[in-house]
């Protein structure tokens, strides 16, 4: 048995349970339906994914957090009493110890000749711009909650959403096909509009131009000016 959100009756209903605490009836069923065929063979780590996508009402956005705990919590008590009943207790704690370090891997399938890439030696740059702009993010309340939303609401497609998400939750380095012209324009973009609901335009002005600055010192070549 795989560490992963493998259905059978008892993850099910511990899905179920849980997710009845905060919706009822056809939203409820849809939910967990959901969760059964896209999300219940992947890592655990992915519920921040599926708790985005089913808690986009008003009324519960200030709620994913504690749904993403209740369902963890829940969906790893019940993997590890399976694997226990299975395994020694070395075995078991090897196991726990496994599941305990395993990141989410973002797949992303590109067709480069139907796309405008960024020159790999300029991929750098974009990691520092990213970096100087989460670091003027730093301690914000709610901040994944909000930039979710906002990469929700762009044009990015949501296998990018996922992969940026990653980045800014792990610091792993982007994979590479990440590095599209548009997906960064709308990435930069992003970043100001989250920006721009904690400062507001002026301030979070200043500090897009004060990263641009640094990064154009550090990289003329890229011209990041032509991303934004």
């Amino acid at each position: 048995m795989g560490w992963t959100m493998t259905l059978d009756n008892d993850q099910r209903s511990i899905v179920q349970r849980i997710l009845g605490k905060y919706l009822n009836g056809q939203a409820l069923d849809q939910a967990v339906e959901l969760w059964r065929y896209q999300y219940s063979k992947k890592p655990l780590q992915e519920l921040n994914y599926f708790v985005f996508e089913i808690a986009n009402s008003s009324e519960l956005r200030s709620s994913r957090k504690q749904i993403v705990h209740d369902l963890q919590k829940s969906l790893q008590h019940g993997l590890e009493h399976d694997v226990q009943k299975d395994l020694n207790p070395e075995q078991t704690h090897q196991s726990t110890q496994a599941f305990e370090s395993k990141v989410i891997s973002p797949t992303i399938d590109v067709a480069f000749n139907q796309v405008e890439v960024v020159n790999v030696a300029h991929h750098s740059a974009f990691d520092a711009l990213f970096q100087q702009l989460l670091q003027s993010l730093k301690g914000q309340s709610e901040l994944m909650v909000v930039l979710q939303e906002h990469l929700q609401d762009s044009q990015i497609t949501a296998q990018y959403q996922h992969a940026f998400i990653h980045y800014v939750q792990t610091g792993e380095s982007l994979v590479e096909q990440f590095y599209l012209k548009d997906v960064l324009r709308q990435v930069i973009n992003t970043l100001y509009t989250v920006m721009c609901d904690y400062f507001g335009p002026m301030k979070s002005d200043r500090y897009m131009a004060q990263a641009v600055a640094q990064i154009d010192q550090q990289y003329p070549a890229v011209m990041i000016k032509q991303y934004l």
